[in-house]
């Protein structure tokens, strides 16, 4: 199975007070015969829950932004949807993504950068 991002680019935020990031990515899972199923994956620096097949929930945490590094970890848990025929329906596919989250000048000077990025 292969993940790649479609459609419209990611959206998201960072709150800074706590450091979290949050993204919301549209993603497809594409299988060996090129059958793709449409997902909205979200990546938090919080924990990301889902149920398994069994009913049981499945958890993974992420970590905020450090203000000195700026370095974060992002997580997100998606459960393949069903009706596309790629023999991943119901599965579910864990993601987690280290990341960058720098800034160039502070937004309150004269001259101001883009916000942020996240980068790699």
């Amino acid at each position: 199975m292969l993940f790649a991002q479609s459609g419209a680019g990611v959206s998201g935020g960072w709150d800074t007070m706590t450091g979290n990031v949050q993204l919301q990515v549209p993603i497809q899972a594409v299988d060996a015969d090129g059958d793709a199923a449409p997902m909205q994956l979200v990546l938090t620096t919080g924990t990301a829950m889902e149920r398994n097949e069994s009913g049981n929930v499945v958890a993974i945490s992420g970590s905020p932004r450090n203000p000195g590094t700026g370095l974060l970890r992002l997580v997100g848990i998606v459960k393949i949807p069903v009706g596309y025929k790629n023999g991943g329906e119901e599965h579910l596919a864990v993601f987690e993504i280290l990341a960058s989250l720098t800034f160039g000048t502070s937004i309150s000077s004269s001259n101001p950068a883009p916000i942020g990025r996240i980068g790699g």
